[in-house]
Protein backbone atom coordinates (compact mmCIF):
# COMPACT_ATOMS: atom_id res chain seq x y z
CA UNK A 1 0.00 0.00 0.00
CA UNK A 2 1.53 3.60 -0.99
CA UNK A 3 1.51 6.14 1.36
CA UNK A 4 -0.22 9.00 0.36
CA UNK A 5 2.18 12.17 0.57
CA UNK A 6 0.73 15.12 2.87
CA UNK A 7 0.76 18.50 0.85
CA UNK A 8 2.39 21.43 2.38
CA UNK A 9 1.11 24.54 1.31
CA UNK A 10 3.57 27.82 1.64
CA UNK A 11 2.31 30.61 4.31
CA UNK A 12 1.47 34.16 2.71
CA UNK A 13 4.46 36.13 4.10
CA UNK A 14 2.50 39.03 3.30
CA UNK A 15 0.37 37.74 6.45
CA UNK A 16 1.82 40.13 8.93
CA UNK A 17 2.31 43.30 7.08
CA UNK A 18 -1.17 45.08 8.26
CA UNK A 19 -0.33 44.47 11.87
CA UNK A 20 2.91 46.86 11.74
CA UNK A 21 0.89 50.11 13.09
CA UNK A 22 2.35 53.35 11.62
CA UNK A 23 3.90 54.28 14.91
CA UNK A 24 6.21 51.02 14.92
CA UNK A 25 6.90 51.54 10.98
CA UNK A 26 8.14 55.03 11.94
CA UNK A 27 10.70 53.96 14.34
CA UNK A 28 12.52 51.61 11.85
CA UNK A 29 15.12 52.58 9.65
CA UNK A 30 14.72 53.91 6.26
CA UNK A 31 15.70 50.92 4.69
CA UNK A 32 13.18 48.76 6.82
CA UNK A 33 10.47 51.19 6.36
CA UNK A 34 11.35 50.59 2.79
CA UNK A 35 10.67 47.04 2.92
CA UNK A 36 7.53 47.19 4.59
CA UNK A 37 6.31 49.69 1.67
CA UNK A 38 7.20 47.43 -0.74
CA UNK A 39 5.43 44.35 0.39
CA UNK A 40 2.69 46.60 0.75
CA UNK A 41 2.68 47.76 -2.54
CA UNK A 42 2.95 44.47 -3.99
CA UNK A 43 0.13 43.19 -1.28
CA UNK A 44 -2.48 45.74 -2.53
CA UNK A 45 -1.97 45.10 -6.11
CA UNK A 46 -4.86 43.39 -8.24
CA UNK A 47 -4.19 40.29 -10.24
CA UNK A 48 -4.46 42.37 -13.84
CA UNK A 49 -2.04 45.04 -11.74
CA UNK A 50 0.30 41.73 -11.27
CA UNK A 51 -0.08 40.99 -14.75
CA UNK A 52 0.84 44.22 -15.79
CA UNK A 53 3.88 44.90 -13.59
CA UNK A 54 4.91 40.74 -14.23
CA UNK A 55 7.98 41.22 -16.53
CA UNK A 56 9.32 43.63 -13.99
CA UNK A 57 9.01 41.54 -10.77
CA UNK A 58 10.72 39.02 -12.71
CA UNK A 59 13.85 41.51 -13.59
CA UNK A 60 13.64 42.47 -10.14
CA UNK A 61 13.99 38.92 -8.89
CA UNK A 62 17.05 38.55 -11.05
CA UNK A 63 18.43 41.44 -9.90
CA UNK A 64 18.12 41.13 -6.68
CA UNK A 65 20.11 37.34 -6.95
CA UNK A 66 23.22 39.35 -7.08
CA UNK A 67 22.52 41.72 -3.77
CA UNK A 68 25.57 40.52 -2.50
CA UNK A 69 27.26 42.04 -5.69
CA UNK A 70 26.03 45.49 -4.77
CA UNK A 71 27.00 44.72 -1.16
CA UNK A 72 30.75 43.98 -2.26
CA UNK A 73 30.76 47.08 -4.47
CA UNK A 74 30.25 49.40 -2.10
CA UNK A 75 31.41 47.89 0.97
CA UNK A 76 34.94 47.93 -1.40
CA UNK A 77 34.32 51.44 -2.05
CA UNK A 78 33.69 52.52 1.88
CA UNK A 79 36.95 50.56 2.55
CA UNK A 80 39.42 51.66 0.11
CA UNK A 81 38.32 55.73 0.13
CA UNK A 82 37.82 55.48 3.87
CA UNK A 83 34.82 56.77 3.74
CA UNK A 84 34.02 55.57 7.11
CA UNK A 85 36.19 58.09 8.81
CA UNK A 86 33.36 61.13 7.33
CA UNK A 87 31.29 59.22 10.41
CA UNK A 88 33.91 59.62 13.19
CA UNK A 89 34.93 56.03 12.64
CA UNK A 90 38.66 55.32 13.10
CA UNK A 91 38.62 51.53 11.86
CA UNK A 92 36.77 50.04 9.15
CA UNK A 93 35.97 46.58 11.73
CA UNK A 94 34.36 49.02 13.52
CA UNK A 95 31.93 50.76 11.61
CA UNK A 96 30.98 47.60 9.79
CA UNK A 97 29.55 46.07 12.77
CA UNK A 98 28.09 49.27 14.32
CA UNK A 99 26.37 50.09 11.06
CA UNK A 100 26.22 47.51 8.81
CA UNK A 101 25.83 44.87 11.63
CA UNK A 102 28.23 42.28 9.60
CA UNK A 103 31.60 41.80 10.67
CA UNK A 104 34.14 43.00 8.36
CA UNK A 105 35.13 39.80 7.57
CA UNK A 106 31.69 38.77 5.81
CA UNK A 107 32.06 42.31 4.09
CA UNK A 108 35.78 41.60 2.46
CA UNK A 109 34.01 37.96 1.77
CA UNK A 110 31.28 40.23 -0.42
CA UNK A 111 34.10 42.52 -1.62
CA UNK A 112 36.49 38.97 -3.05
CA UNK A 113 32.60 37.35 -4.40
CA UNK A 114 31.84 40.97 -6.31
CA UNK A 115 35.78 40.57 -7.88
CA UNK A 116 34.90 37.07 -9.19
CA UNK A 117 31.44 37.71 -10.38
CA UNK A 118 32.86 40.64 -12.60
CA UNK A 119 35.83 38.57 -13.63
CA UNK A 120 33.42 36.08 -14.39
CA UNK A 121 31.51 38.73 -16.55
CA UNK A 122 34.37 40.04 -18.22
CA UNK A 123 35.29 36.58 -19.87
CA UNK A 124 31.57 36.91 -21.46
CA UNK A 125 29.82 33.97 -18.53
CA UNK A 126 25.89 34.95 -17.96
CA UNK A 127 26.12 31.92 -15.63
CA UNK A 128 27.37 33.30 -12.48
CA UNK A 129 27.86 32.52 -8.92
CA UNK A 130 24.55 33.28 -7.42
CA UNK A 131 26.25 33.89 -3.55
CA UNK A 132 29.28 34.48 -1.69
CA UNK A 133 29.72 30.97 -0.42
CA UNK A 134 29.67 30.33 -4.23
CA UNK A 135 32.12 32.87 -5.29
CA UNK A 136 33.93 32.09 -2.03
CA UNK A 137 35.04 28.34 -3.61
CA UNK A 138 36.92 30.24 -6.97
CA UNK A 139 38.22 32.83 -5.52
CA UNK A 140 41.84 32.17 -5.51
CA UNK A 141 42.10 31.19 -8.75
CA UNK A 142 44.02 33.17 -11.55
CA UNK A 143 42.36 34.28 -14.39
CA UNK A 144 42.61 31.22 -16.73
CA UNK A 145 42.22 28.71 -14.09
CA UNK A 146 38.89 30.79 -13.22
CA UNK A 147 37.46 30.92 -16.69
CA UNK A 148 38.76 26.78 -17.19
CA UNK A 149 37.34 25.86 -14.06
CA UNK A 150 33.93 27.81 -13.95
CA UNK A 151 33.77 26.57 -17.51
CA UNK A 152 33.60 22.56 -15.89
CA UNK A 153 31.27 23.92 -13.19
CA UNK A 154 28.35 24.93 -15.48
CA UNK A 155 29.24 22.04 -17.97
CA UNK A 156 29.10 19.31 -15.52
CA UNK A 157 26.19 20.82 -12.85
CA UNK A 158 23.06 22.09 -13.89
CA UNK A 159 22.15 25.66 -13.60
CA UNK A 160 19.43 25.55 -10.52
CA UNK A 161 21.45 22.91 -8.82
CA UNK A 162 25.01 24.74 -8.47
CA UNK A 163 25.91 25.07 -5.02
CA UNK A 164 29.04 25.44 -2.88
CA UNK A 165 29.26 21.98 -2.04
CA UNK A 166 28.63 21.18 -5.72
CA UNK A 167 31.41 23.20 -6.36
CA UNK A 168 33.99 22.20 -4.19
CA UNK A 169 33.11 18.30 -4.88
CA UNK A 170 33.83 18.79 -8.68
CA UNK A 171 36.81 20.91 -8.91
CA UNK A 172 38.78 19.57 -5.51
CA UNK A 173 39.86 16.04 -4.22
CA UNK A 174 39.10 15.74 -0.98
CA UNK A 175 41.98 15.54 1.50
CA UNK A 176 41.71 12.68 4.23
CA UNK A 177 41.01 14.86 6.60
CA UNK A 178 37.77 16.16 4.42
CA UNK A 179 36.87 12.28 4.16
CA UNK A 180 36.92 11.68 8.22
CA UNK A 181 35.49 15.11 9.19
CA UNK A 182 31.75 15.10 10.32
CA UNK A 183 30.10 17.38 12.43
CA UNK A 184 28.39 15.83 15.63
CA UNK A 185 26.76 17.29 18.24
CA UNK A 186 27.58 16.56 21.73
CA UNK A 187 25.42 17.38 25.29
CA UNK A 188 27.30 20.49 26.58
CA UNK A 189 28.20 19.45 29.42
CA UNK A 190 29.53 15.95 28.22
CA UNK A 191 31.94 18.71 25.56
CA UNK A 192 33.47 20.54 28.62
CA UNK A 193 34.55 16.90 30.55
CA UNK A 194 35.94 16.54 27.35
CA UNK A 195 37.93 19.85 26.51
CA UNK A 196 38.78 19.84 30.10
CA UNK A 197 40.47 17.02 29.71
CA UNK A 198 41.79 17.86 26.32
CA UNK A 199 43.15 20.89 27.95
CA UNK A 200 44.79 18.31 30.97
CA UNK A 201 46.90 16.22 27.84
CA UNK A 202 47.68 19.64 26.00
CA UNK A 203 45.41 18.81 22.68
CA UNK A 204 42.30 19.52 20.87
CA UNK A 205 39.08 18.31 21.60
CA UNK A 206 39.03 16.59 17.82
CA UNK A 207 42.22 15.01 19.13
CA UNK A 208 40.55 13.98 22.51
CA UNK A 209 37.50 12.36 21.02
CA UNK A 210 39.65 10.37 18.79
CA UNK A 211 41.96 8.92 21.47
CA UNK A 212 38.60 7.80 23.11
CA UNK A 213 37.58 6.36 20.16
CA UNK A 214 40.84 4.41 19.22
CA UNK A 215 41.08 3.76 22.98
CA UNK A 216 37.79 1.53 23.25
CA UNK A 217 37.81 0.55 19.85
CA UNK A 218 41.42 -1.28 20.36
CA UNK A 219 41.07 -2.57 24.05
CA UNK A 220 37.56 -3.58 23.88
CA UNK A 221 35.48 -3.86 20.63
CA UNK A 222 37.35 -6.24 18.69
CA UNK A 223 37.99 -8.64 22.49
CA UNK A 224 36.13 -11.71 22.02
CA UNK A 225 34.03 -11.01 25.35
CA UNK A 226 32.90 -7.75 24.02
CA UNK A 227 30.20 -9.31 20.89
CA UNK A 228 28.76 -6.08 20.11
CA UNK A 229 31.47 -4.85 18.55
CA UNK A 230 31.10 -5.00 15.05
CA UNK A 231 27.28 -3.65 16.12
CA UNK A 232 28.99 -0.87 17.56
CA UNK A 233 31.31 -0.20 13.98
CA UNK A 234 28.39 -0.78 11.71
CA UNK A 235 26.64 2.09 14.38
CA UNK A 236 29.26 4.31 13.51
CA UNK A 237 29.27 4.36 10.05
CA UNK A 238 25.45 4.82 9.76
CA UNK A 239 25.18 7.38 11.91
CA UNK A 240 28.48 9.58 13.81
CA UNK A 241 26.06 12.10 15.17
CA UNK A 242 23.82 9.42 16.85
CA UNK A 243 26.60 7.50 18.33
CA UNK A 244 28.99 10.47 19.59
CA UNK A 245 26.07 12.26 20.77
CA UNK A 246 25.58 9.81 23.56
CA UNK A 247 28.99 8.46 23.84
CA UNK A 248 29.96 9.76 27.20
CA UNK A 249 26.33 9.06 29.27
CA UNK A 250 25.87 5.46 27.39
CA UNK A 251 28.57 3.68 25.88
CA UNK A 252 30.00 1.73 29.00
CA UNK A 253 26.78 1.56 30.23
CA UNK A 254 25.64 -0.54 26.49
CA UNK A 255 28.45 -2.26 27.14
CA UNK A 256 28.72 -3.25 30.41
CA UNK A 257 24.94 -4.61 30.08
CA UNK A 258 25.36 -6.98 27.21
CA UNK A 259 28.27 -8.41 28.44
CA UNK A 260 28.11 -7.94 32.78
CA UNK A 261 31.79 -9.68 32.92
CA UNK A 262 33.49 -6.85 30.88
CA UNK A 263 34.26 -4.66 33.74
CA UNK A 264 35.98 -8.19 35.29
CA UNK A 265 37.81 -8.37 31.77
CA UNK A 266 38.91 -5.24 31.38
CA UNK A 267 40.52 -5.09 34.92
CA UNK A 268 41.88 -8.12 34.16
CA UNK A 269 43.38 -7.28 30.91
CA UNK A 270 44.88 -3.69 32.39
CA UNK A 271 46.58 -5.48 35.24
CA UNK A 272 48.24 -7.81 33.29
CA UNK A 273 49.89 -4.82 31.09
CA UNK A 274 50.88 -2.76 34.11
CA UNK A 275 52.57 -5.83 35.37
CA UNK A 276 54.04 -7.08 32.34
CA UNK A 277 55.37 -3.30 31.78
CA UNK A 278 55.53 -1.74 35.24
CA UNK A 279 57.49 1.40 33.63
CA UNK A 280 54.48 2.41 31.26
CA UNK A 281 56.33 1.80 28.26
Amino acid sequence: MTKKTKKVYLKNPSDFLYGIDEETASNLPNHLRDLIDFGLDLEDRNSGDLEESFGHMIYQFQSDTFAFVRRGLIGSKIKFYRLYKKLDYKRFNNFATDVFGKSAWQINREINAARVVFALLSAGFDILPTCTAQAEVIRNFGMEELIENWQKVIETIPAHQITANAIRQLLFTPTENDRAMKQVKVPAVDFEKVWSEAREQCCSTTQMYSKMVDFWMKNHLDTPETKIGKGICSLIDRSLNSIFSAFLHHFETLLYTVNPNLKQVIWEEDLADLTSNPNGC
